[in-house]
């Protein structure tokens, strides 16, 4: 039986006329000896369809205690890669803004091909899913608190991830992506989505707070 769909740049849409979103098929890039999945969304670019999970040479990841926040560190939640990073549950590092920096200022050698995104392709890219309101298309369909799932129509896969700043705060209810934009000596910019709503916020905190990143390839 022929089948009710035709597929076009990956979404299916029915001879009745309703439309039925599919994930395009996912690639891949190597970054840091680790192959990440990615996926082209709606702004027309290539992303990565995980949090990135990069503990580069200099970069401090700690074992114990709280965390530093003038210099560029990175941390798994309770500190554990077997539960929480690339060998777990996908969650991938929480990163200082030091760290983002740093990553950006090297990404030649440490990224080539790719970078940290700024606000403005944030911004595109929310322009791109209908508007802020359609945040829940990035999120992931499981892991979220509270019935706080996402669609996922695009394959990103936004799994919640939390954040730390003294403690780990909120692992099943936040995924904060920072951006390269700083807005002050003290504050950089991201976008956030949470549990509690389907809309993506602007996000803005202190350069110590960590959080995940995603990166998008150079066009």
């Amino acid at each position: 039986m022929p089948s009710p769909y035709l597929t076009y740049n990956g979404v299916r849409v029915s001879f009745g006329g309703s439309t039925v979103v599919a994930p395009p098929p996912q690639t891949g890039t190597v970054i840091g000896g680790k192959t990440y999945p990615t996926v082209t969304l709606p702004d027309g670019h290539e992303w990565l369809a995980v949090n990135l999970d990069y503990a580069w040479t200099g970069l401090s990841v700690p074992t114990s205690g709280a965390s530093k926040v003038t210099t560029p560190q990175a941390m798994y939640y309770n500190y554990d890669e077997a539960t929480y990073g690339w060998d777990g549950l996908k969650r991938g590092l929480l990163y200082n803004h030091y760290a983002v920096s740093y990553l950006e200022t090297n990404k030649a050698t440490l990224c080539p091909g790719w970078h940290v995104p700024t606000m403005d392709e944030f911004g595109a890219l929310i322009t791109a899913l209908g508007g802020s309101i359609y945040g829940y298309k990035l999120k992931s369909t499981t892991g979220w608190d509270a019935d706080g799932n996402g669609t996922d129509d695009y394959g990103f896969d936004g799994v919640p991830s939390g954040s730390y700043n003294v403690s780990f705060k909120d692992i099943t209810k936040t995924l904060g992506l920072w951006s390269q934009t700083t807005s002050s000596s003290t504050n950089a910019q991201g976008i956030t989505l949470t549990s509690s709503s389907n809309s993506v916020s602007n996000l803005t905190s202190v350069l110590g707070r960590q959080y995940s990143v995603r990166l998008i390839k150079d066009y």
